[in-house]
């Protein structure tokens, strides 16, 4: 994925003003900054959420997935059913749903409701569910925020394996955890 010249303003304040980032295919890096100085909004622009002024974002064609920080889980659907209704293919969509789960483990919470989770349950079923649709470029944006520093170390081994290939950017504020789960580390200006 390359990204030139890239720039973005809301309103008089400039978020970026040429950036020029090249994230390497089918790795892990995690993109660092202190807070306000845009992580969130690149990723919505990579996403496409949001247009750049100036500038391009090259991603090749490639399907985008993209974890807010906030979970967003569907209220009337289960924990299964949130991370079910990405997997592309129906004919193993609750295994691979379950695997998720297990592998977060969750498999106990896969019948309840977002409402009776805790938010470290809740941020671990966004990021099995992100990893569920399978997208060619994955945005996660902060995953582990919500979760104690055991819970975080598993979810980071367990989420490896299924990331193999994937070219992934992550969002963090910690420098440990980038450094853990990470390939290569972006510190933005």
């Amino acid at each position: 994925m390359k990204i030139e010249g890239l720039t973005f303003s809301f309103e008089d304040k400039v978020i970026f003003e040429n950036l020029n980032l090249e994230i390497e295919d089918g790795c892990i890096t995690a993109l660092m900054a202190p807070s306000g100085n845009g992580k969130t909004t690149l990723l919505r622009l990579i996403a496409g959420l949001l247009k750049p002024q100036d500038g391009s974002i090259d991603i090749q064609n490639r399907s985008v997935g993209i974890m807010f920080q906030d979970p967003r889980l569907f209220g009337q659907l289960t924990a299964l059913q949130n991370v079910m209704m990405v997997v592309g293919d129906k004919s193993f969509k609750k295994q691979r749903a379950m695997q998720l789960l297990q592998a977060f483990h969750l498999a106990d919470a896969a019948n309840k409701y977002p409402d009776e989770l805790s938010g470290g349950m809740a941020k671990r079923i966004s990021l099995a569910r992100a990893i569920a649709y399978d997208a060619d470029i994955l945005l996660l944006d902060e995953p582990f925020s919500a979760l104690d520093k055991d819970t975080k170390a598993l979810v980071m081994d367990a989420a490896k394996p299924f990331l193999k290939g994937k070219t992934v950017l992550l969002v963090t504020h910690d420098i440990q955890e980038a450094e853990a789960f990470a390939d290569k580390v972006i510190h933005l200006p």
